[in-house]
């Protein structure tokens, strides 16, 4: 849950509000898509050295337990990692290339 208060947090930025408001979304509106279709994993503690931004240790640590395949995001501390074991690291608009 730690992780959608942090994307509640991240939503309410002035410059994601402007982007919520020109696809008529909310805050509210997509943290309750996210908490719908979200499943709660435990995390391990992990190192990762060279991750620049210790802050997204537990990202890549949610990723890795949800085994998951691709994690989208514009984080450049996180893409620089691409790809992450086994976790292809992607902007959202190449994952739009992928899914398209």
């Amino acid at each position: 849950m730690e992780l959608l208060l942090e994307l509640e947090t991240s939503l309410r930025r002035p410059k994601f509000q402007t982007q919520l408001q020109k696809r008529n979304q909310t805050v509210e509106s997509l943290s309750s898509i996210a908490r719908s279709i979200s499943t709660l994993v435990a995390i391990n503690s992990i190192e990762i050295p060279q991750l620049r931004d210790q802050n997204d240790v537990k990202i890549l640590a949610t990723a890795i337990a949800a085994q998951a395949q691709i994690l989208v995001t514009g984080d450049l501390d996180l893409l620089v990692l691409h790809p992450f074991e086994t976790i292809q690291i992607l902007t959202p608009r190449e994952f739009q290339q992928i899914v398209r």
